[in-house]
């Protein structure tokens, strides 16, 4: 059984059960007798590994945008908002944009927030909008330009963790009226971080022997990239997943048997 624990990321702690002959039962304060001696053991996949999945949905992108109208040199905003789909004109009628990203490849579909994860070092970007012309750029978190085009698509590979910055400008060829020039022009933009690399378990072992405790535990789950979502925790014998926050620690008199995370 598995449980994520984190943005796309899906973590398995599998903290089980030996049966000895004559182990030490789990607790301060309690004499050796014959009992079960508690395992810690941690299982973990991340959708790829280290290398990202090659596979990720179709996301529709939650971006921001604004647009402008330019008459020669004044401009003023006639539109903005944040949304995975704006109405804004073009050519003197409405258009719709709309913003799409996934990994090497695509299979079904969600919704990305702006700012949102995604488990792949290779990064597709689509934009929908009815423009004559666009500038599309790829920027790090140190403001260096990643992959820039002049197209409706734009892809990165071999990216690395952390944020990226997506912007984009799109204009038409202007309209000449007298001494009048004027055009609309559009402008995209969304981050996003980049995590492939699974998250960082404390109190269990990756170990195919696991650890052996008779005291009192903690699991801890952290994530210096995109965070840590939510720890579960099921007890031995039990049906329900219980919101563990990052951190758990399970006590010495706690039930000896098989603790899932």
């Amino acid at each position: 059984m598995k449980q994520t624990i984190m943005k796309k990321k899906i973590t398995k702690l599998l903290i089980g059960v030996m049966m000895f002959a004559c182990v030490i039962a789990v607790g301060i304060g309690f004499n050796p007798v014959p009992a079960h001696a508690s395992m810690v053991m941690t299982e973990m996949t991340d959708g790829g590994g280290s290398g990202g999945a090659n596979t990720t949905p179709r996301y529709a992108v939650t971006f921001d945008f604004v647009q402008h109208y330019v008459v020669n040199t004044s401009s003023t905003v006639t539109a903005s908002g944040s949304s995975t789909s704006a109405t804004v004109q073009s050519h003197g009628s409405a258009t719709t944009v709309s913003v799409q990203m996934y990994g090497n490849n695509a299979s079904g579909s969600a919704t990305m927030a702006n700012g949102g994860c995604i488990n792949s070092r290779t990064v597709n970007i689509a934009v929908t909008a009815d423009f004559d012309y666009q500038n599309l750029s790829l920027t790090n978190s140190g403001g260096n330009v990643v992959v820039s085009n002049y197209s409706t698509m734009l892809s990165a590979e071999g990216l690395t963790d952390g944020i990226y910055y997506f912007n984009s400008h799109h204009y038409n060829i202007g309209g000449v009226s007298g001494r009048t020039y004027s055009y609309y022009d559009l402008d995209v933009s969304f981050s996003f971080v980049v995590d492939c690399t699974a998250p960082a378990i404390s109190g269990a072992s990756t170990s195919t022997t696991g650890k052996f405790v008779n005291t009192s535990f903690s699991v801890s789950a952290s994530d210096g990239v995109s965070g840590v979502d939510t720890l579960y925790m099921k007890n031995p014998n039990g049906t329900n997943w219980m919101n563990c926050g990052t951190q758990v620690t399970v006590s010495a008199g706690s039930t000896n048997g098989l603790y899932q995370f």
